[in-house]
């Protein structure tokens, strides 16, 4: 009998939550960073494409290594 009313009372606990769905999903900061560098990609804007990056930014590649 314990157990039923403890599966009742756990059952109505998790009905009775309340959790609003978004309205509207959020960009992620990323997709602005994608964006921008997709259009300076299209336009063959270099310093568009260089602004994107830091100036001590390091290129990493198994055989390369650049400052």
């Amino acid at each position: 009998m314990k157990t039923l009313v403890s599966f009742i009372l756990f059952g109505s606990l998790l009905s009775s939550c309340n959790q609003s769905s978004p309205a509207a999903f959020s960009k992620a900061p990323i997709d602005s960073l994608i964006l921008n560098w997709e259009k300076s990609w299209n336009k063959h804007d270099s310093v568009g494409v260089r602004n994107l990056f830091i100036s001590d930014a390091l290129l990493i590649d198994d055989n390369l290594l650049a400052m």
